[in-house]
């Protein structure tokens, strides 16, 4: 209690007393908004010092955010906290000045984080392959050696990991939770099984700071250029925080409520969707060639009339011409999501034949060797199971 109320003093900019309570002589227009009340759900302290607002003076009222006696803490810890995220910001004046932790730099961690520095942010970052924040440490970001290291006290902290398992761990190393603290808040913009979210959520509330779920669409030269579409779902206050960040990151927001699970299960929906575009795209232009027509002529009067959408002209594109090198997004990480997407739909009690296909797809390309490949390999299978024989184009490194 006493450390949460130590937090709004300094806040405020109050000095302590030797017993942990504020020198109110150093703001006496403040004295009337903390009071010494007695409390008896906790026996052994005869008086409670306890915060009653500071957020309604500027419209002449008082703002009560706390009561003076609660069996469990964690109802005043918790509205301290968000309080303190207000005062915070209020006083931060240009949010760009906030140093902020990012954690995972795979394809689109690095684009991501690069979008950040561009925007004039400060970054410190975290790869468990140190060698890849070496690009982003020549433009000015500072290197963690461990995860807990990238967190600021009260901060921001981004992840984007490749599982669940990964992003568990580094909530769970030394210091990370314990750093972020009253006023933090992670932005877990990977794609993970809703219930992951949901547990993370809980663990980051016992410390006392926030978790919001933000998982993205786009490829990495979305993320490059700051076209991403950002899912989002978690705390109402943190949203408001964190908008700056998401602004710098992508080209749309949508939010999908306080559940922090809901934005997961859109991003596998539309996983799900991307798949089975590429399936279905997969099986036409195999017909069409068999049927003794370009795949690429097919694909460009489709992708120019009927199916302008951008999943048709990219995976269409590259699936005609049979270019799934560089990856943007591995077949491994495609059979990771299309798992997490029939987990869900067995817990809902949903059948779901067109993911079964998917996972088969999926998996009989990385049993092939094909798993570092793009994900939209698994139209190869298609061509195998029509006994086109094919040859996979060499990837060009720009020079």
């Amino acid at each position: 209690m006493f450390f949460l109320l130590s937090t709004v003093f300094a806040c405020l900019h109050l000095p302590l007393g030797k017993q942990g309570f504020p020198i109110l002589s150093a703001r006496p227009h403040l004295a009337p908004f903390f009071v010494s009340v007695p409390c008896r759900a906790e026996p052994d302290t005869a008086h409670s010092p306890i915060f009653l607002g500071w957020g309604g003076l500027r419209r002449g009222k008082l703002a009560r955010i706390g009561k003076p006696c609660l069996g469990k803490r964690a109802e005043l810890e918790t509205v301290v906290s968000r309080w303190y995220l207000r005062c915070r910001d209020n006083r931060k004046g240009d949010s760009m000045s906030e140093m902020i932790g990012f954690i995972g730099l795979g394809n689109m961690g690095q684009a991501m984080a690069n979008s950040l520095l561009k925007a004039g942010y400060t970054l410190t970052v975290y790869n468990r392959t140190l060698s890849k924040a070496e690009a982003l440490t020549a433009k000015g970001a500072r290197l963690a050696h461990q995860p807990g290291e990238a967190v600021t006290k009260g901060g921001t902290v981004i992840s984007m990991v490749a599982n669940d398992q990964a992003l568990e761990e580094i909530v769970m190393s030394q210091g990370f939770l314990e750093r972020l603290g009253p006023g933090g808040i992670h932005l877990s913009m990977s794609t993970l099984s809703p219930e992951t979210s949901r547990k993370l959520a809980q663990l980051h509330a016992q410390h006392h700071s926030i978790y919001l779920a933000a998982p993205v669409f786009g490829r990495p030269e979305a993320a490059a250029t700051q076209k991403l579409w950002i899912c989002l779902s978690g705390p109402a206050i943190a949203k408001e925080r964190i908008q700056p960040v998401l602004n710098a990151l992508g080209q749309g927001i949508f939010d999908f409520g306080e559940d922090p699970g809901a934005a997961n299960i859109v991003k596998l929906c539309g996983n799900f969707l991307l798949l089975s575009a590429m399936e279905a795209m997969a099986e036409a232009l195999t017909l069409a060639e068999k049927s003794g027509l370009d795949r690429s002529a097919v694909i460009d009067m489709l992708t120019h009339t009927m199916f302008s959408a951008p999943v048709y002209q990219i995976y269409g594109k590259m699936i005609a011409e049979r270019r799934h090198t560089p990856a943007g997004f591995r077949q491994t990480l495609g059979l990771k999501d299309i798992n997490l997407v029939r987990d869900v739909a067995e817990h809902s009690t949903m059948p779901m034949p067109l993911a079964s296909l998917l996972h088969d797809r999926l998996l009989a390309g990385i049993a092939k060797g094909r798993g570092d490949m793009d994900w939209s390999a698994l139209s190869l299978d298609v061509l195998e199971n029509a006994g086109l024989e094919f040859q996979i184009p060499k990837t060009v490194t720009p020079s």
